[in-house]
């Protein structure tokens, strides 16, 4: 494991880089990561580069990626390591880069193999505690102030990332009434999990976690009753994590992950979201106070149409 700045060179150089690279860390610090690992893909071809399509990735906006990689082995053989990157918070920015045993994918064997990056993943889970506490630490830090909704609808694609989940959504409480809306969505069964867009208190996953103010999670949702969305469980969902987003009015929403895979691994999922909900609460009900503030200066009168209400 070893960290990378925005530039890709090596700040940080643990004991085991050094011996699976041969390369003390004094050797390591300071040059760009693609000089010091030097991996090839499975055709032989350079993949470490200043160009690396995975740091591209985190360029671009992803919370992870990762790519296959070849390298030598001090012996002579060529062994095979997957490079997983984790983007760190823009303050500085880089990466944490982990090169772990096997691959992301074998993606020798596919018909576009030679026209494209083998084995490169922009949707890569994190994978360890320090990858974990990485994300999130960028996921908080990109809770900026104003285009809240746009910061997170970002948040919650980057924690869909993270845990590796298919799916992701985000309930928020309505002010008045009380009962949980479905405000953001990410992932390709929208209309499965737009079968119940609004639950009351004690009603569902959702109102349950409101009501109990502590989380749900299940491996077998499609035997739980109290889990009320059946197109869900008809898409084949097995995992589903439920945690309440704690403000100091009590739970102003809840943060979802669900999964169709049977390795889904939801204690990973149920981390990444309990750890996010503490700034992710300050930040929405820091929102909501500047947009009351705003309406507040607002004179009566004219607050429907502020509001785009031509009757006022």
């Amino acid at each position: 494991m070893f960290v990378v700045d925005d530039e890709q060179r090596v700040r940080e150089w643990n004991l085991a880089a050094s011996a699976l690279l041969q390369l003390p860390e004094q050797g390591a610090i300071g040059r760009p990561c693609f000089e010091v690992v030097g991996g090839t893909d499975a055709f032989g071809r350079p993949a470490c580069s200043l160009d690396c399509p995975a740091f591209d990735a985190l360029r671009r906006g992803a919370l992870t990626a990762g790519q296959d990689l070849r390298l030598r082995s001090p012996d002579g053989p060529t062994v095979r390591r997957s490079c997983r990157l984790v983007a760190l918070p823009k303050v500085s920015g880089g990466a944490l880069v982990t090169l772990a045993d096997g691959g992301i994918e074998d993606s020798a064997t596919s018909p576009d193999a030679l026209t494209r990056t083998p084995g490169l993943s922009t949707d890569a889970p994190v994978s360890g505690i320090a990858q974990e506490l990485a994300a999130v630490a960028t996921v908080s830090t990109s809770l900026l102030p104003g285009a809240m909704e746009q910061n997170i609808e970002k948040t919650l694609d980057m924690l869909r990332q993270a845990a590796g989940a298919d799916s992701a959504e985000l309930f928020l409480t309505e002010p008045d009434e009380g009962d949980l809306l479905l405000t953001l969505y990410h992932g390709p069964s929208r209309a499965a999990f737009e079968e119940i867009t609004r639950f009351r208190s004690g009603e569902g996953f959702p109102g349950l976690v409101q009501t109990s103010r502590g989380s749900i999670v299940t491996t077998q949702l499609a035997e739980d009753p109290r889990y009320l969305r059946s197109q869900v469980k008809q898409a084949g969902y097995r995992s589903y994590v439920c945690v309440p987003i704690i403000g100091n009015a009590g739970v102003i929403g809840v943060l979802n992950l669900a999964d169709r895979s049977p390795s889904f691994d939801v204690d990973r999922a149920r981390r990444l979201l309990e750890w996010t909900n503490v700034p992710l609460g300050q930040a929405l009900e820091a929102d909501f106070l500047r947009a009351r503030a705003t309406l507040a200066r607002i004179p009566a009168g004219l607050r429907g149409s502020a509001n785009g209400d031509p009757e006022g």
